[in-house]
């Protein structure tokens, strides 16, 4: 049956409670006669029941190309499930029905997860500036899509790190959830305009940046912490998201006047991981774009599992001013300023924070003719 539509009708519910008589004891289940009708594309054209039911749910499920439609205007995360069945979601989703006839995004707030779905572009056969077989990486969950193929010390350390933040995201958000540091505050002050937030747990640094005049946003991998966030920042509510801080790749490149990292890059799986992340913000920011990185030096040791908080264990990763400059360097970052800061309990330990900004234009892009490479095309016509 996967070469049909998938449209259903009000009336057809009946039939289905007959099979399925569970459902109409069930509080979670609700048929609604005012949901869409065939041919609604936006949401002005749904009852104002339906637009209270989808604002106070945690999790949509979206079906059927119309509806999917619709359900980018909702201002909240979302979980569409698309059924390929047909030449058009072929051609929208560029899958083939077959393979993979029914797929689940990931639909992030005020996201457009199929850009340009109206427009007919030039590519071949397809209907979508961007289709789903193209951001199928983002959608199967990134770097966490790949948790069997990491090692066992990986696996052991996310775990750790994903309980304490999870289990203790409300003790945590007590002791630190108001504690922004003043150097932490002047680093920030060097930031404008639109900034990612990696590792934003309840909130701090994004409430901060936005109460400066900053369109921030943050992400967390802790579902908890997430939603303290949003309670405590409630006109931000969708300004926080559940993401794991090894998937900005799953952000537009060019896309952040500004990228904080402020102790959350302490808890990567493996220290050689801080090169692909440090590449990954890079990325993310425009020509001129600024990051600030806070790390962890810990005189004599590079990594270790730490309980001196809660009595409860986590994953540290540390490093040495030097190894940041130089990293950071050949990545392309320059430096605008940096600090070691000694801890105020640990005399062993210290706080090392960067300033680096992405440079105004690469060596590749200004060749030894001194002329631009993004004008040469001009110049050659």
């Amino acid at each position: 049956m996967i070469r049909c539509g998938n449209d259903a009708r009000f009336t057809d519910f009946p039939d289905l409670f007959r099979h399925f008589e569970f459902l109409k004891r069930c509080s979670r289940f609700r048929v609604h006669d005012n949901g869409p009708k065939l041919g609604t594309v936006n949401l002005t054209k749904l009852h104002p029941s339906i637009l209270n039911l989808l604002e106070d749910c945690e999790f949509i499920d979206a079906r059927g190309a119309r509806n999917y439609e619709m359900m980018q205007g909702i201002n909240k995360n979302v979980f569409f499930g698309f059924m390929v069945c047909r030449e058009f979601s072929e051609a929208t989703t560029g899958l083939n029905a077959e393979d993979t006839p029914l797929i689940y995004i990931k639909h992030s707030s005020g996201e457009r997860s199929f850009s340009g779905f109206r427009k007919r572009t030039k590519k071949k056969s397809y209907f979508c500036e961007t289709t789903a077989r193209e951001r199928r990486r983002k959608w199967a969950g990134g770097h966490l899509a790949l948790f069997s193929t990491w090692s066992d010390d990986e696996k052991a350390r996310y775990k750790v790190n994903q309980a304490f933040y999870s289990k203790g995201a409300l003790d945590f958000h007590k002791k630190y959830g108001d504690l922004l540091e003043k150097e932490v505050k002047a680093f920030l002050g060097g930031i404008s305009g639109r900034v990612l937030v990696l590792g934003c747990g309840s909130g701090k640094e994004v409430g901060y940046l936005y109460q400066g005049g900053r369109d921030a946003i943050g992400i967390d991998f802790s579902v908890e912490a997430v939603h303290l966030a949003r309670n405590r920042y409630p006109h931000l509510w969708n300004r926080f998201f559940v993401e794991d801080i090894y998937n900005t790749r799953d952000f537009a490149e060019g896309l952040f006047d500004g990228v904080v990292a402020n102790a959350s890059f302490v808890h990567l799986l493996k220290r050689g991981d801080l090169g692909t992340l440090l590449e990954q913000v890079y990325s993310r920011l425009r020509l001129g774009g600024i990051f600030f990185l806070r790390l962890i030096d810990k005189e004599g040791i590079r990594e270790e599992y730490d309980t001196h908080l809660f009595n409860s264990r986590r994953w540290f990763v540390y490093y040495e001013e030097n190894e940041i400059l130089t990293l950071a360097g050949e990545i392309g970052f320059n430096i605008l300023s940096n600090t070691r800061t000694g801890h105020m309990q640990y005399r062993s330990v210290s706080w090392l924070s960067f300033l680096l900004q992405k440079a105004e234009y690469s060596n590749a892009e200004f060749p030894k003719n001194g002329v631009m490479s993004c004008l040469l095309p001009y110049i050659n016509e």
